[in-house]
Parts: structure tokens; C-alpha cells; sequence
């Protein structure tokens, strides 16, 4: 069992949280207990965090078993090849006609695309293939992950170095990065504030940080509640929004940021929704329902991305673009 400990105020701004979610449970890697969520009272902060959080010492018990662990990303049998040809034909024409496919582009690059190489961190960059990418484009690679299942498959896949420790661990002298990009990783930390100073004493004056995260206030949380795939108890620790992202941004000593959301990637946050509603929770795999999933999941992708073209806070992950000055 993951032990615990009580965090009755806002890690931001201090304010008392009140619990808005009870019972929650790990349907995606089955990580034993209950969980429930607490929102910060600030109406200009918006934090919400897991209370009671697991305790540093242990959350490495919830990583047991998890994705970036998977070396063999391609389908298992027939049935799963015939579906995914399926579904990447139909994913690529909705792509086109939502103008999709660049959007996505510059999100997997940290939108960093048209900024010129030069030293990249990554920080929590999993089994490497992103930093792959940076490395590909250019950029001089550095990576830092606390999993070491994670940092054997970067090195066996890319025959990448990656750092294995804590931040703080590793050596990195300050001012020495021109860009350092932390990809669904400020969620998972129980010190948010503390790593984005960390991050702001690591760039080179002119240096950029990108930061890209599930958004609390995101039209799929609305949709799914507690089978929302951003949630993911108890390895997401803080859920932000915009709000809650530029106060980390202004307290870690940023002045020039811009922090917003995008519904890009909908499809895949929703399919992992509807994956816990329906087949995780309830049993359902056969070969009907897991097409029902992948068909129900474009339609989120758009309904997502229309209602974040009208309010454009709705997006299901907020972005932060800082940089150093």
C-alpha cells in the first residue's frame, strides 16, 4: 500500500482546498486504494490537487507498471492491426479537415519548431522519444527521469544517455540551456513551484520553457467526470489551469509568458476516457466495443475542439511558454 499525508492548502497560493471528488480509482494501471481531489478556494488560482497525496518515499510504487515501460508499441495480433489501419485512415482525413495534423505537430515539439537549436533539457522525458526527435531537429539533448525501467528503454530504443535521478542530482550548472521542456510531467511532482524555479535557474537568459499539462477546467473533464483520463490517480498530483499556471509561472520568477489551452489532442485524451467508462470499469473487450471507443473518441475530438474554438480555456491540456529575461 502507498502511504499518505493530508495537504489541506493550495501549494500556489496557500488558500484551504474543499474536496470535489471522493472514491477515485486507478483503472489504467491498477494501483491499489481510493483517491479524492481538492480544489483550491483562490478563484484566482484554481489548483486541484490528490488529498491525501501519496508520500514521495512511495509514489514510486504507482509507477510499477506503466507505459513508457512498453518497448513493443505495435499491435499483437490481426484483429488489432485491422482495427488501427481502420482507425489512422479515418484519423488522418479527420486531421485534414480539421487542419489538425500541424497543430499536433507544433505540440510535439514543444513549439519549439522555428526556434533555433541549441542546448535542450528534458525534463521527465519518459523512454526518449521525444527527446529523439529534438535530437533529429538539431538540438543538443539532455534528459533527466527518476525511472529507471524508463531510462534503459531510452538508451536500448535511441541509444540515448539519459540522466537517472533527481533533478537537483545531476549536475546541471544554472544559465546553461537554451530551452528546457517538461511534457505531462508538472502534474506528477509534489513540489510544482519548486521544479519551475528549478527550471528558471537552468535557462540561459533568453532561454525557453515549455510546458504542456491536462487542464482542469477542460471540456473532457465536464464530459467524463471521474473518468477522465487526465485525473490518472494517484500519479498526478496537481491538475492545473490556466490560472493556476500562470501564478506558478510569476512565482518562479517568469515576467515574459503566455499560458493557453488546446484541445489538439482530444481524440487521445478522450479515448482514454472512454476507454476507463467502458472497458476498464465494466469489463467490455471485444473487438465491436473497442471500435465503438475509437469511433465515440473522434466525435469528442471534434465537439472538443469546436467548444474550445468558442472558449478557449475548454482545451483538455494547458500550455506555458516562458521565457527567461
Amino acid at each position: 500500500m502507498i502511504r499518505t499525508k493530508n495537504y489541506p492548502h493550495c501549494h500556489l497560493c496557500g488558500a484551504q482546498g474543499k474536496v470535489i471528488c471522493e472514491g477515485l480509482q486507478d483503472y489504467l494501471f491498477s494501483v491499489e486504494g481510493e483517491w479524492s481531489l481538492s480544489k483550491c478556494g483562490n478563484p484566482g488560482c484554481g489548483l486541484v490537487w490528490i488529498n491525501p497525496a501519496p508520500l514521495e518515499a512511495d509514489i514510486h510504487k504507482a509507477y510499477e507498471v506503466y507505459y513508457t515501460h512498453d518497448k513493443n508499441f505495435l499491435p499483437k495480433n490481426a484483429v488489432r492491426r485491422l482495427i488501427t489501419r481502420t482507425v489512422k485512415i479515418s484519423y488522418d482525413l479527420l486531421s485534414a479537415a480539421l487542419l489538425l495534423k500541424r497543430s499536433r505537430k507544433n505540440l510535439y515539439k514543444m513549439y519549439l519548431g522555428d526556434t533555433p537549436p541549441g542546448k535542450l533539457l528534458e525534463v521527465g522525458c519518459g523512454n526518449g522519444e521525444r527527446l529523439a526527435m529534438f535530437q533529429e531537429m538539431g538540438w543538443a539533448v539532455y534528459g533527466q527521469e527518476v525511472d529507471g525501467k524508463c531510462v534503459k528503454n531510452a538508451f536500448q530504443r535511441f541509444g540515448l544517455e539519459i540522466g537517472h535521478g533527481e533533478l537537483d542530482d545531476l549536475g546541471y550548472d544554472d544559465n546553461s540551456f537554451d530551452a528546457v521542456v517538461l511534457n505531462h510531467v508538472i502534474e506528477h511532482v509534489h513540489e510544482p513551484l519548486l521544479l519551475l524555479s528549478k527550471c528558471y535557474r537552468l535557462l540561459k537568459p533568453g532561454g525557453v520553457l515549455t510546458v504542456v499539462t491536462p487542464n482542469n477546467e477542460s471540456s473532457g473533464l465536464k464530459f467524463f467526470k471521474e473518468d477522465w483520463r487526465g485525473l490518472e490517480p494517484p500519479r498526478h498530483i496537481h491538475i492545473f489551469n490556466i490560472s493556476s499556471l500562470n501564478a506558478g509561472a510569476a512565482k518562479a520568477g517568469f515576467n515574459l509568458f503566455k499560458t493557453r489551452t488546446t484541445a489538439v489532442n482530444a481524440e487521445t485524451i478522450a479515448y482514454g476516457s472512454l476507454r476507463i467508462a467502458y472497458e476498464n470499469k465494466r469489463g467490455g473487450r471485444t473487438t465491436g466495443q473497442k471500435i465503438m471507443v475509437r469511433l465515440m473518441s473522434v466525435y469528442y475530438q471534434i465537439l472538443f475542439s469546436s467548444i474550445n474554438f468558442f472558449d478557449k480555456s475548454t482545451g483538455e491540456e494547458c500550455v506555458l511558454k516562458a521565457t527567461k529575461t
